[in-house]
């Protein structure tokens, strides 16, 4: 039975391990990701700082003991622009393949969206990949919507 609960210190090595698959899997999106070798350091740090910042969650699925999925967020400060003063952004979410379609993401958006409920957030933004079409369809069954668009060119 798949359990989720937040993560804390103690999950960082498991949890960095999973999140360097993300990492991979988010390259054939982005072939511009430098290889994770020069970048574990940097990895290491921000995860880190989710599991230890205040404002900052990070909740994993479990089968048993081990990691198959997690998902990050944290509590900003929206621009003055906007009417509303803070917002929740939803980082990353990833799943292991052999655990995807069984509802294991959906129940760590639903748990991360009550986190932020609980903490006052009214507004969630999340990015992903334009490419990324499960991705996409997977957000926009929990109501999320294309909002604001990012375009690149190489020059």
């Amino acid at each position: 039975m798949v359990v989720v609960r937040e993560a804390g210190i103690g999950d960082l090595e498991e949890l960095f391990n999973i999140w360097l698959e993300l990492v991979e899997e988010e390259k054939r999106y982005d072939k511009d990701m430098k290889g994770i070798g020069e970048l574990r350091e940097i990895y290491g740090r921000y995860i880190r700082s989710f599991l230890t910042r205040a404002r900052h969650v990070v909740f994993v699925a479990l089968d048993g003991s081990r990691i198959i999925g997690f998902v990050a967020g944290k509590i900003i400060r929206a621009p003055v622009v906007y009417e509303y003063g803070e917002r929740g952004y939803i980082s990353e979410v990833f799943v292991k393949p052999e655990y995807r379609n069984k509802g294991i993401g959906s129940m760590l958006i639903k748990e991360i969206i009550a986190w932020f409920k609980k903490n006052g957030v009214r507004r969630v933004l999340l990015d992903s990949y334009a490419k990324n079409k499960a991705a996409m369809n997977f957000y926009k069954k929990f109501g999320f919507e294309e909002y604001f668009i990012n375009m690149k060119k190489n020059i």
